[in-house]
């Protein structure tokens, strides 16, 4: 099969290095590379490491979070109530 590639500059240097050393045509290189790399399962994922940061305590009860919401926003639509009388 047929397509194209596009290789970030380093593995085409080793690659091309890899087929002078051993003499075979670029094509097979690529795809002895690549075999050998699906074989052996190194395909390497992304590693995600997250930003951790301590806040400390919690200065109110998040057990009830959604009410608290609730009461907030009531208490704001009652101060917007306010203002516009």
């Amino acid at each position: 099969m047929r397509t194209t590639v596009t290789l970030e500059a380093d593995v085409e240097r080793e690659l091309k290095e890899e087929a002078r050393r051993t003499g075979e045509p670029f094509k097979q290189v690529i795809n002895r590379v690549i075999r050998a790399g699906l074989r052996a399962g190194n395909v390497a994922q992304p590693t995600y490491e997250p930003l951790v940061f301590d806040l400390g305590q919690a200065s109110v009860d998040l057990t009830q979070a959604a009410a608290l919401a609730a009461q907030l926003e009531d208490d704001e639509w009652v101060r917007r109530y306010r203002q516009a009388r």
